[in-house]
This record gives structure tokens, C-alpha cells and sequence, in this order.
């Protein structure tokens, strides 16, 4: 098994959130937007690896590694030779942190900070209870005053994954992630027993401009480039939608856009057209409907 690929997640309809706040076999940790990172730590080196398995080459990522490195070093320093551990987690290069939520492998030397004979074997069997268990001992390790290596806060009973829900809502976050505690790590596959729950929100465009068409095959091609407006006027450009299957739209007309985030100032994030609204006039689509993104980890206080 290749332990230095991710496992990737199955995205769910928020509108089904509830029964997962409500099942105690399910866990709620807020969805990071950050870039993918799984750390190899050695007693000697650690490495950063993209979800792919190979070298982390992000720029704004990368500029992080030598404080991820020094913040690890306690960990590296309780490992012998052949011992081995995999952090899965995000850099959240904006604020400069790394927060992990996973253990998909770690091989530690039996005695030492190990009590089972014939050391330590995760992500080969490991329930998700279990990983973070041992992700969380080895953390204990690290120094207090850590402010770039950090856990992703998990919220555990009903009460507790509704208000994390809700303050991510609040902040205008990405969304949750649901996970089931009986979960085994599989490295390059999509589970069904973790899932994430985006926020996707709705704005009412202007069609600025279309490019619908068909191909020389005869099928569909083409977008909706999309905007609003200051209230001085002025259009603010929103980026594009798909055209393909959708209602045909000409420049003037109001459509209702679904998105999962708007950058300020920038393009809206995965927008899709969700249908015409012949009932709007353009001079409804001002940019006040828009509320800007945030990366913010928010507090589980």
C-alpha cells in the first residue's frame, strides 16, 4: 500500500447535513481551503508531497517549509532510524500554518514512545479513532507555544458539531467535514465514510456576454460571462458559467448563479447557472448580494 498518496473525500448535500450532526458514529471538523499537504517525517528529514505522491511544488506553500520543519523537530527527535510517520493535513499559507487531521502511517519502533510490542503499524487497519489517537500522542510532543504545526479542531457530539456548523456558516467558510470514526485510511481512493458538506450560495447575474454555440460535432460549447453592479454604476465582472445544457440566455438578461465562494474583487468560485429569472431586472444585480469569502480557521470556543 503506497501511504504517501492522499485518500480523497466524497462531497454531500449540505441539505443532509443534520443527520450527521445527529449520528454520534460521525464526527465534524471545519473544511479547510488551503493547499493539500502529507508530510513525511524521519528521524532525519521531513518531506511534503501533493495529494498525488509527488514533491509539494507550491510556491506560497513552499515558502512555509523550513518553520514546518523546526516546529517538528520534537517529533523527529523521538523517532528511532526506521520509524516513519505521514501527516495528511492543509497549508494554509495566508496565516502560515500547517494544520493536520490525519495519520495515515506511521511505523514506530516498539518501547521507546511505543507500548505495543512489535511497534506501531497505521494506516494498514487503523480505524480513524484510532489514527488520531496516535496522531494526538505524537503531537503531545510538540512545544505548547507551537504556532504553525497545529490539529484541526474536531467537534464530537451533537451540540458541538451544530454550533461548528453554524460558526462556519457565520465566518462564511468553505463548509464541514464529516467523518465516521470507523473509517480506514486508503490511500488514492474516494471514501464514502468521509464526506464534505460545502456552503453553496446563489447571486442573481447580469449576462454580460455569450458565447453558446454548437461544434462541428453539432454538441453545445460555449459560457455566459456574468456580472453585477456597484452602486455607482459600474459593472463588476464576476467571471463566467457553463452554457452547456442550460436555458439560453442573451446579453441583458438576469440568471440566478450558484457558487461556493467570492474572492473579493475576483471571479466567483465553481459558479453554475442554475436557471433565468425573467422576473429580475439587471438593475437588481447589485454587488451588496456578494459577501467575500474567508479562509479564517474559525474558534471552537
Amino acid at each position: 500500500m503506497n501511504v504517501r498518496i492522499a485518500m480523497a473525500y466524497t462531497e454531500a448535500d449540505v441539505a443532509d447535513v443534520d443527520k450527521y450532526i445527529n449520528d454520534p458514529k460521525w464526527v465534524f471538523e471545519q473544511k479547510l481551503d488551503g493547499t493539500r499537504c502529507l508530510a513525511v517525517v524521519t528521524s532525519t528529514h521531513v518531506r511534503f508531497l501533493q495529494r498525488s505522491g509527488k514533491a509539494l511544488t507550491h510556491a506560497a506553500a513552499a515558502l512555509h517549509f523550513d518553520k514546518i520543519r523546526e516546529e517538528l523537530k520534537p517529533v523527529q527527535a523521538r523517532l528511532r532510524d526506521d520509524d516513519e510517520v505521514v501527516l495528511d493535513g492543509e497549508i494554509m499559507f495566508d496565516v502560515g500554518r500547517y494544520y493536520v487531521y490525519d495519520l495515515p502511517f506511521a511505523h514506530i519502533s516498539a518501547g521507546h514512545i511505543n507500548p505495543f510490542p512489535g511497534g506501531l503499524l497505521s494506516g494498514s487497519g487503523n480505524n480513524w479513532t484510532g489514527r488520531v489517537m496516535w496522531l494526538e500522542l505524537l503531537f503531545s510532543y510538540l512545544v505548547p507555544e507551537n504556532d504553525v504545526v497545529k490539529t484541526v479542531d474536531t467537534a464530537f457530539n451533537a451540540l458541538d458539531k451544530a454550533r461548528l456548523f453554524k460558526r462556519v456558516t457565520d465566518a462564511n467558510g468553505e463548509g464541514v467535514v464529516a467523518k465516521h470514526v470507523e473509517n480506514i485510511y486508503q490511500p488514492g481512493k474516494r471514501v464514502k465514510d468521509i464526506l464534505k458538506f460545502k456552503l453553496i450560495k446563489t447571486v442573481d447575474c447580469v449576462v454580460l456576454n455569450s458565447t453558446r454555440g454548437r461544434n462541428l460535432e453539432g454538441r453545445e460549447t460555449g459560457s455566459f460571462a456574468i456580472g453585477v453592479f456597484s452602486h455607482t454604476g459600474e459593472v463588476v465582472r464576476l467571471g463566467s458559467t457553463s452554457a452547456i445544457g442550460k436555458e439560453d440566455a442573451k446579453v441583458g438578461d438576469v440568471i440566478e448563479v450558484a457558487y461556493l465562494a467570492w474572492p473579493e474583487g475576483g471571479s466567483l468560485v465553481q459558479p453554475r447557472m442554475m436557471r433565468l429569472r425573467p422576473d429580475k431586472m439587471a438593475s437588481d444585480c447589485l454587488i451588496d448580494q456578494l459577501i467575500p469569502y474567508s479562509k479564517a480557521v474559525v474558534s471552537h470556543d
